[in-house]
């Protein structure tokens, strides 16, 4: 049978399925409130030792975050005026890449692995170019 703790005593109310989200009064303070959605849990703060434990972020999940934006800042300056600036940031981006592939950011980390291998081959291929057209010029 579904129950209801009362807000004010703490006493314990059996409900029937029609009572939830009713107002409701309490048979021992005479308080009248609504019953959560939730009737077998009590109101009021979750034990500690219940709440799922917290995550901190290790530090290769901050690599692999550091990854992926370094590889798309990589890119990024890819297209910019000259190719060449964005392969050191495209470099580091697949460096940090690969030391967060064993974090719980590992999608990130293989994102900052290709941006940053796509940003170094259009460095490359893009400064090639670049220095022949300077050359030739």
């Amino acid at each position: 049978m579904p129950q209801a703790q009362c807000p004010g005593c703490g006493g314990v109310l059996p409900l029937t399925d029609e009572q939830f989200e009713q107002s409701v009064e309490c048979g021992r303070c005479g308080r009248v409130f609504v019953p959560a959605d939730e009737p077998d849990r009590p109101a009021g703060p979750a034990d500690p030792d219940e709440l799922p434990p917290q995550r901190t972020a290790t530090p290769a999940g901050k690599q692999a975050v550091a990854g992926l934006v370094l590889g798309v800042i990589g890119l990024t300056l890819c297209f910019g005026c000259c190719p060449f600036v964005g392969l050191p940031f495209g470099v580091l981006g697949i460096v940090f890449g690969m030391l967060g592939r064993r974090s719980e950011n590992r999608g990130l980390a293989v994102g900052g692995i290709a941006t940053g291998t796509v940003a170094v081959v259009i460095a490359t291929l893009g400064g090639t170019v670049w220095l022949l057209l300077v050359a030739a010029g």
